[in-house]
């Protein structure tokens, strides 16, 4: 799932990143620049949301 975000994940700043609001975050990073849709990105988001509770 989510291959364009996928394929930044490993160029942010930490290992751990949700890429939610994490400084160095390369998903957030292209998100800005308009490389990964934004709906693309709430989908992320929400399924986040769904495993957290």
């Amino acid at each position: 799932r989510f291959p364009e975000m996928r394929q930044r994940m490993h160029n942010c700043r930490f290992n751990d990143c949700l890429h939610v609001d994490e400084p160095g975050c390369a998903v957030l990073s292209a998100l800005e620049k308009g490389e990964i849709a934004e709906f693309r990105y709430l989908n992320y988001l929400n399924m986040l949301g769904n495993l957290t509770g």
